[in-house]
């Protein structure tokens, strides 16, 4: 493949990351679960949520494999994903489908 054609073009780390640090891991349901982590990636601290997944249906946590599913943010834009899901949250209880 030429490199032109790669999807991956982040540039390779010059060192190792000062932290990379699991925070949560919330069951999304009977296969996978999606991680929150804290880590450093060429010197901007990052927020991840990654979906993984166990394929034999057993949910052992010990042989999830992480899916393509993945989102990062920059850390410092925590705040304002917490109060888009505290209004998501307010508005799932407004419509009745969160108690």
């Amino acid at each position: 493949m030429s490199k032109a054609l790669r999807r991956h073009s982040a540039p390779a780390m010059g060192r190792a990351p000062r932290y990379k640090h699991e925070v949560a891991a919330l069951r999304k349901n009977s296969c996978e679960r999606v991680h929150i982590s804290l880590e450093e990636y060429n010197g901007i601290d990052l927020t991840n949520l990654a979906v993984k997944r166990d394929s034999t249906g057993k949910h052992r946590v010990g042989s999830m494999k992480q899916t393509a599913r993945y989102v990062s943010i920059q850390t410092q834009q925590l705040p304002d994903l917490i109060k888009a899901l505290q209004d998501a949250e307010a508005k799932a209880r407004e419509l009745g489908v969160l108690s």
